[in-house]
C-alpha cells in the first residue's frame, strides 16, 4: 500500500545529500520494512524484508518473508511464497537460498550487487523538497539511473531512511521502512552459506 506524501513547508536550502541509510558518516545499518512491487509481481505485490548492510564488508543481504514475489528468487526457481534469502557475502560472492531449495551461488556480470553508500551524488540527482513520509518529516531527493529513484530521509542529523522507490516501466518497487536500527549488524549476518558450491541456473536477467 502506497502511503500518500503530504507537502511540509519549503526549506531553506537543501540538506547534505545522505548516504544509504544514514547521513554521511554512516556506513552500516539494517531495516525491517514493507515491499511493494508493483513492476515485477504485479499479481502478489506486498510482502515483508529484512534488510541489513554493512558497506565496510562491501555486503549487503535481503531477507525475504513468506509471501515474497520477489524476481531474483524466481529466477533460481525458488518456490513464489517461499521464504528467502539473497546475499552479498563478505567474500565477494552472491548467494541465493530457501529452505526447499538450499543454496546457489549466482556467477553474473552484476553480482555481487551491493549498494554504494554514496549513490545519490553519483547519479543524475535533484532536491525534491520537505514533506512527510511514514509520519516524520523528511528530505526527498530523485536520482536517475537506469531508472528514476526517489529516497526519503529523515530532516534531522541523522538522516535516517525512511522510503525507498524504483520507478521501472511507469511501475513502482517501493520500499516503506517500518523499523530502523542504525547499529552495524553482526559480521556473521554476512557469511558465506557453508558448503554452497552448486552454480544457480542461468536465467534471462540473472545469473549467467
Amino acid at each position: 500500500m502506497f502511503l500518500l506524501a503530504t507537502t511540509c513547508p519549503a526549506f531553506a536550502g537543501e540538506p547534505p545529500l545522505p548516504n544509504w541509510g544514514g547521513n554521511a558518516a554512516h556506513f552500516a545499518f539494517s531495516v525491517n520494512a514493507t515491499f511493494t512491487d508493483t513492476a515485477d509481481a504485479p499479481r502478489n505485490p506486498v510482502w515483508n524484508f529484512s534488510y541489513y548492510y554493512d558497506w565496510h564488508l562491501k555486503a549487503e543481504r535481503y531477507d525475504h518473508a513468506t509471501g515474497q514475489h520477489i524476481d531474483v528468487c524466481k529466477i533460481v526457481s525458488i518456490p513464489a511464497g517461499e521464504a528467502c534469502t539473497v546475499l552479498a557475502a563478505s567474500d565477494g560472492n552472491q548467494y541465493v537460498y530457501s529452505a526447499s531449495k538450499g543454496c546457489c551461488h549466482c556467477v553474473a556480470s552484476w553480482a555481487p550487487l551491493t549498494i554504494l553508500p554514496d549513490w545519490i551524488s553519483k547519479n543524475n540527482h535533484s532536491y525534491m523538497g520537505r514533506s512527510v513520509q511514514e509520519g516524520q518529516e523528511a528530505d526527498g531527493w530523485v536520482a536517475y539511473g537506469k531508472n528514476a529513484n526517489k529516497y526519503f530521509a529523515s530532516a534531522d542529523s541523522e538522516q535516517r531512511f525512511l522510503k525507498f522507490s524504483d520507478n521501472k516501466l511507469g511501475r513502482e518497487k517501493q520500499w516503506d521502512i517500518r523499523e530502523y536500527s542504525a547499529a552495524t549488524p553482526p559480521a556473521s549476518m554476512f557469511t558465506p552459506p557453508p558448503n554452497c558450491e552448486t552454480r544457480c541456473p542461468k536465467q534471462s536477467g540473472g545469473c549467467e
